[in-house]
């Protein structure tokens, strides 16, 4: 069989543009030039901001959050799209903070169409979880000065024997390890999110009404348009006044 993951493979530059380590937290973003007419160049900016989408932060205090990259609009995206990344970082969903990726026109737009966020993202996001498990392991070989074999990772810690250090424990030492440009993906028979059922991020909002959906937003001035459908089945428009349309600015 083929491996699903070949026709998906991102060059090492898309990689290596993608990893900021400032301040107290340690932040991973990916460049996605496949999702944006932008054409790369070799000046292309390599910070997070504006030009990158940060999918992956481990904070000081704790906290790890995964980003979605594209519109949660009951899709499930802010639940599916973090679990590929948790995935490699063979660790549970519920540890982490979801947070919805903000929208970036540098990159394009973030459409959600066609069922394709998975097929999108599959190789992308599970390569940036990829990327941090060798990192936190490299890292937390250094700190405990052993062969980095004897290190795994999984569910917020690092462990080796009976030694355990949390992942906001080991940035300093994040900060100073090279971005692997290839690494290496879990076997699909390790899987232990991927293909299971796992509980919607939003669900306690959705069901206790907290939930923000695009018709709850309310701004100054707002306009509100709908469209008028002809009544009867193969009707045609028979005529109509622009005069009050035209006279909206822009």
């Amino acid at each position: 069989m083929d491996d699903p993951n070949e026709d998906m493979r991102l060059s090492r530059r898309e990689f290596i543009n993608l990893s900021t380590r400032s301040g107290s937290a340690f932040v991973l973003g990916i460049q996605v030039f496949s999702c944006s007419d932008r054409k790369q160049t070799d000046d292309f900016p390599a910070s997070v901001g504006d030009f990158e989408r940060p999918f992956l932060k481990i904070m000081e205090d704790g906290r790890v959050i995964l980003m979605a990259p594209v519109p949660e609009i009951g899709q499930g995206v802010k639940t599916s799209l973090p679990k590929l990344i948790a995935e490699e970082l063979n660790s549970k969903i519920s540890i982490f903070t979801i947070e919805q990726g903000a929208a970036s026109n540098v990159l394009g737009g973030m459409a959600a169409a066609g069922s394709d966020s998975i097929s999108d993202y599959f190789v992308i996001l599970r390569k940036a979880g990829a990327i941090v498990r060798e990192m936190l392991i490299t890292a937390a070989a250094t700190h405990w000065k052993v062969n980095r074999d004897g290190v795994s990772i999984r569910d917020g810690k690092a462990v080796h024997g009976a030694r355990e250090a949390p992942w906001f424990k080991l940035i300093p030492y994040l900060k100073e390890i090279q971005v692997p440009g290839d690494p290496p993906l879990k076997s699909e028979d390790d899987f232990e999110l991927i293909g299971r059922s796992t509980k919607n991020t939003d669900a306690k909002d959705i069901v206790s009404g907290k939930a923000r959906y695009g018709m709850d937003v309310q701004l100054p001035g707002m306009h509100y348009a709908t469209i008028a459908r002809c009544p009867v089945y193969g009707g045609k428009l028979k005529r109509y006044d622009a005069v009050k349309a035209l006279e909206v600015t822009g």
